[in-house]
């Protein structure tokens, strides 16, 4: 469950301007997209939400590293300019939210499927704050419904726990729409998992060359058992480039990085379930 670290809050604002040399034509904005939710850790210029108006657009993009303590807003808001959208912790440690398993609506119900939608229907909420889980109990069924050769066809998908623990906080209500992308629940595993993190450096005698890599492909997704030394996640930097392998065999129960985003040295990538 996510815990508000201690530290020095910095509140990320829609700018005045989108660009030194731009404006955007009217005093509110539209938040087409949020890229984070609490508990998230982001390195600075990490793309937090997108913006826009009828004459632009704009990926707002964080001007610190540190955890994310609070989202104010979320997909389609209309909000004002200098509205506060995310604020961010940058004296933060290690929290609960590197360990604990955020369940989201996944990009397809499944693979070699599509959604056909950038927005999922909830069906059914199975549990509540402080419910206990196992592995493989249903927890939130969400579906779509796709034109197929003149007629709908409705898609569902049932997600399931992929680990033991408490659920904490529920985002999902019965009836409400959300995108893909956005937060379930919250799940904190009664045992820990094994976290896959950016090393300090790439080889015992090499180095990043700077603080941030960029993550430039995911090799697994939720849900996939991985053996020890399978390959999870490339990443790079200007002076060298690695692919991270597995630290144990299990089953992959989060991931907290989508490919193309840069993230600190030390950061959470994905937390392993080396008991499933």
């Amino acid at each position: 469950m996510w815990r508000k670290p201690v530290g020095d809050p910095t509140p990320v604002l829609v700018p005045e301007v989108p660009s030194p040399e731009g404006e955007w034509g009217q005093d509110r904005v539209l938040v087409s997209r949020v890229h984070v939710t609490v508990g998230d850790r982001v390195a600075s210029g990490q793309p937090l939400a997108d913006l826009e108006t009828d004459k632009v657009s704009l990926e707002l993009a964080s001007p610190v590293s540190g955890v994310v303590s609070d989202v104010r807003v979320r997909w389609d808001d209309t909000v004002p300019l200098g509205a506060v959208l995310v604020i961010i912790d940058t004296g933060a440690s290690p929290t609960p939210a590197d360990t604990g398993i955020t369940l989201r609506v996944p990009n397809a119900p499944g693979r070699g499927a599509e959604w056909g939608h950038d927005r999922v229907t909830v069906a059914e909420v199975h549990v509540s704050a402080g419910s206990r889980v196992e592995r493989g109990q249903p927890v939130v069924a969400v579906s779509t419904s796709r034109t197929v050769q003149g007629g709908n066809l409705l898609v569902t998908l049932q997600m399931t726990s992929l680990t033991r623990g408490s659920v904490g906080r529920v985002r999902a209500a019965v009836g409400s729409t959300m995108a893909v992308g956005s937060v379930l629940l919250f799940i904190e595993p009664e045992l820990p998992l094994t976290s896959a993190v950016v090393p300090q450096a790439p080889s015992p005698d090499g180095e990043w060359g700077q603080d941030q890599v960029l993550v430039s492909r995911v090799h697994v997704t939720v849900g996939d058992r991985v053996a020890s030394g399978q390959p999870l996640a490339d990443l790079e930097t200007d002076k060298v480039s690695l692919e991270l392998a597995s630290p144990v065999s299990g089953v992959v129960c989060d991931l907290k990085v989508s490919p193309d985003a840069t993230v600190p040295v030390g950061a959470v990538l994905m937390l392993i379930d080396a008991n499933a």
